[in-house]
């Protein structure tokens, strides 16, 4: 897994919080999360905004 190209620090990319943190892979689908981790393409997401709370 290559490091992030998108974000430099791990904290939730829509609010900066560091709490209950998940990547979240911009290219989405089983072969997606293969390419987004072999271009660097993840970003940090706090639960609630990864998962469609917000």
């Amino acid at each position: 897994m290559r490091k992030s190209i998108l974000q430099d620090r791990k904290e939730c990319f829509c609010c900066g919080t560091t709490l209950n943190l998940e990547r979240h892979h911009v290219i989405h689908g089983t072969a997606g999360r293969k390419i987004a981790d072999r271009l660097g393409l993840t970003i940090w997401l706090c639960a609630e905004h990864h998962r469609g709370g917000i």
